[in-house]
């Protein structure tokens, strides 16, 4: 499996967002997420992208078909407690499709009927695990503008920082034993997302309170 997307539940007022453009990264595909109550920012890399969340509509979030995905928490997450990291994976295109963890199909309004259903992990209820699931296949969007002012191109790993004081699923074991994502364990919350091996040396300590996030490279 591999990594296809990053999100970050963020707050609806753009606080987080103006924060990552003041880092230099450029929001590319907006897009909302009709009958889920959320919309999104994508920031497109070379092998991956990060897609910041937040609430569009209550009445959609808080509706029972979109209710065990945790996403009314997730964007709500300084205030409930909820886990603000997510995880989008994707089989590689030799891979025979086997779930490493238990999954159940989610398949939201806005999807295509021609696309499968998105592959939720069971864990996706407990609003204080990361949302982990993986994404059917689909072509590549032309409207994805890759990052290019900082000088990195490809996202080659993440070190997500769980609280300790709490009994983790099989789901955050499979993505600690994955070759893109490690995990360890804190006091807080907290996401690092390395870009190009950390070759340059270089690193970007997000300011925002509600964006616990480090950028390396």
């Amino acid at each position: 499996m591999k990594l296809d997307h990053i999100l970050l539940f963020v707050s609806d007022n753009g606080e987080e967002v103006a924060e990552l453009e003041r880092f230099g990264l450029i929001g590319g595909r907006q897009f909302i997420h009709e009958g889920q109550g959320t919309r999104n920012l994508c920031f497109a890399f070379e092998n991956a992208y990060i897609e910041l969340v937040w609430q569009h509509n209550i009445v959609e979030i808080t509706d029972s078909r979109v209710a065990p995905t945790k996403l009314y928490e997730r964007c709500n997450w300084p205030s409930l407690k909820a886990n603000p990291f997510g995880f989008a994976l994707q089989f590689e295109n030799s891979e025979q499709k086997f779930y490493p963890f238990s999954t159940w199909e989610y398949k939201p309004a806005y999807l295509p009927s021609s696309i499968e259903a998105i592959r939720m992990s069971l864990s996706t209820s407990d609003a204080e695990e990361p949302l982990v699931f993986f994404v059917p296949e689909y072509a590549p969007d032309p409207n994805h503008k890759q990052q290019t002012l900082l000088g990195f191109k490809r996202i080659t790993s993440c070190t997500l920082w769980l609280k300790n004081n709490k009994k983790y699923s099989d789901t955050v074991n499979c993505l600690g034993n994955s070759t893109f994502i490690n995990v360890a364990y804190g006091r807080n919350l907290y996401l690092e997302i390395q870009f190009d091996g950390g070759k340059m040396g270089k690193r970007y300590d997000c300011k925002h309170r509600n964006l616990p996030v480090s950028f390396l490279w």
